[in-house]
């Protein structure tokens, strides 16, 4: 056979070759219920999809949600209002967890409010090759928008999508866009009632929800390099189900954060989440946010926990609010709570703001008889370092008081 002859040969190999590829392209489409976009790359699926909110939370559609309010749990990142038109909900699946340079999303989904639901956008790459084609069509997409809403986004999807364009050469319509990462306020409200804070997590401890045949994520990739070689829809068409979840569950639990936030809840306010806006508002120095949770607590006979208290105690003494720094340590006191803490505040107090050396003296001396009591019960070596500091202030505190005592003499 000469040149002229392989030639022809593979021409004609080629020839035949093309419409079982398209075929097959059609297939994928049929079968994931989307269409094929054709570009200048290889052909990419898009799928579209309309998820009514009353199929996930009924009482988005009677409060007629237009915006949401999150100050507190973003620590003062949206101090306004946002608008759910200026949000872009957005999802990744990839081929591998570690990302970097050589990892890509074979599957992006976006999702958009509208009055009723939430509309889905996804791109599926049903080949091993160049997604530009995708991020032509999401051009319409970026424009309308401004804030990116992802979860886990800011440390993992966010920086493969803008590498992935890069590598496009592609402009970043996202570099102007504010991003809310839902994962940061959820720890923020469970991180020590969950034990974990993954999507999956938040959905069966908060939403009592299950996932029904749904795939794990560490086994999305491997999944999708088996499509590669074998052409097998099955786990495919989990993937993409899998996807629309991840992003239906983000539009739900935005909605569950501003009700939470701003004590919209049907069933009432959950008591862990609002321990947690507590810690939140006093981390922040929120004080206008503090009252009103601490009323709700003693309006359903609540009390927050002591670590709380004493947190917020030094945020008032901060603030020179020193009656009511002074009335939550005269409590611990009182009910023989945090004796150390509040001894050695009301001591500073004394020494350091009245000027009142004997009161000083009277609760660094309650503070060491107390250690002394917990020493001989438990003979703990951490008590004996803080009976050492004690001591040291009561040295301290004595030696003030006699030069006082000479100078009036």
């Amino acid at each position: 056979m000469d040149l002229q002859d392989k030639l022809k040969y593979y021409q004609t190999e080629r020839k035949q070759a093309l419409p079982e590829k398209e075929h097959h392209h059609d297939e994928i489409a049929f079968t994931l219920e989307g269409t094929i976009l054709e570009g200048e790359t290889l052909p990419i699926v898009k799928i579209e999809k309309f998820e009514p909110y009353r199929h996930f939370n009924p009482t988005i559609t009677n409060k007629n949600f237009s915006s949401v309010h999150l100050p507190l749990l973003t620590k003062k990142q949206f101090q306004d209002p946002i608008s759910l038109e200026n949000f872009l909900v957005f999802d990744l699946e990839t081929t591998g967890l570690a990302g970097g340079t050589g990892t890509y999303p074979f599957l992006m989904g976006f999702g958009t409010f509208e009055k009723e639901g939430i509309r889905i956008y996804q791109y599926f790459l049903p080949e091993f090759g160049r997604e530009i084609s995708a991020y032509l069509d999401m051009k319409t997409l970026w424009a309308e928008k401004n804030i990116l809403l992802s979860y886990n986004g800011k440390s993992y999807d966010y920086p493969l999508f803008r590498n992935r364009l890069i590598l496009n050469r592609m402009d970043n319509p996202f570099e102007s866009y504010n991003h809310l990462d839902l994962l940061h306020l959820t720890r923020r409200l469970w991180k020590h009632a969950l034990p974990s804070c993954s999507l999956e997590t938040i959905e069966e401890r908060i939403f009592s929800f299950n996932r029904w045949r749904d795939i794990d994520g560490s086994l999305i990739p491997q999944a999708y390099f088996t499509f590669l070689q074998t052409g097998a829809m099955n786990d495919i068409k989990r993937i993409v189900d899998h996807n629309q979840q991840d992003i239906i569950s983000l539009a739900r639990l935005l909605f569950y954060l501003h009700q939470v936030e701003n004590n919209e809840m049907i069933s009432g306010f959950p008591d862990r989440e609002l321990v947690s806006m507590f810690n939140i508002a006093v981390n922040i120095s929120d004080l206008g946010r503090i009252e009103p949770i601490i009323k709700s607590l003693a309006a359903n006979d609540k009390k927050l926990p002591n670590q709380s208290l004493k947190s917020y105690s030094l945020l008032l003494k901060r603030q020179n609010k020193w009656p009511q720094a002074l009335e939550i340590w005269q409590k611990f006191i009182k009910n023989g709570e945090e004796i150390i803490f509040a001894c050695e505040e009301l001591a500073k107090f004394y020494e350091h703001r009245e000027i009142k050396i004997d009161q000083a003296i009277e609760y660094t001396n309650r503070a060491i008889d107390f250690l002394n009591i917990v020493k001989e019960i438990e003979a703990e070596e951490e008590s004996e370092d803080i009976r050492n500091r004690f001591d040291h202030r009561l040295n301290r505190l004595n030696g003030r008081l006699r030069k006082r005592i000479d100078k009036s003499v």
